[in-house]
């Protein structure tokens, strides 16, 4: 049997399950890395309930990077800079 050393996952969770709140949903699954998630509600709503505005501030909040959640000082961070 042949194993291979580069298989890749991506890692993402129902972060609604966390928090209602956005915020406290993307620090969550920042401190492990965890840089995808499955989204099903924001702050509360469910996301097929928000208007095209709402969605878009969501996704502005959102961390932004190539490799996964960004980091400040080695901390996740949910703020825009």
């Amino acid at each position: 049997m042949t194993t291979r050393s580069d298989a890749q996952f991506v890692l993402s969770g129902f972060a609604d399950e966390i928090d209602d709140s956005l915020t406290v949903q993307l620090d969550v699954l920042c401190e492990p890395g965890i840089g995808h998630i499955d989204l099903r509600g924001i702050d509360g709503t469910n996301v097929l309930d928000l208007s095209d505005g709402a969605g878009r501030k969501a996704v502005s909040r959102a961390p932004r990077g190539s490799n996964g959640p960004r980091q400040r000082s080695g901390r996740c961070s949910t703020r825009r800079t």
